[in-house]
């Protein structure tokens, strides 16, 4: 999967548009199992990325973490608690990332 990197709350990479190694990840409907909507064409999401450990992208998606849907600069999902939804200021939880 392509995706462009519109802003990084922790560690680094510069590259405006990189590609994310989805193989495994996506193929058993995460959105399904783990109730969020599907990613689409132009929708915003927070995702916490890994180098990847092999394969041809140099990123693949941290299957143990909840993804979150932004809009307005505000992420909404299971931000602490996988049982409940929040939503929060991107810039309050690149405060709380960088803090732990």
């Amino acid at each position: 999967m392509d995706v462009r990197v519109l802003r990084v709350l922790h560690g680094r990479e510069a590259r405006p548009i990189i590609s994310i190694d989805v193989t495994g990840s996506l193929g058993w409907n995460m959105p399904k199992q783990w109730g969020f909507e599907p990613f689409t064409r132009g929708t915003q999401w927070m995702l916490v990325l890994l180098p990847a450990r092999e394969g041809p992208t140099p990123w693949q998606l941290e299957v143990c973490r909840a993804f979150l849907k932004v809009e307005s600069g505000v992420a909404t999902g299971p931000v602490r608690d996988l049982t409940r939804t929040e939503r929060v200021r991107l810039d309050v939880l690149a405060s709380r990332i960088v803090a732990h």
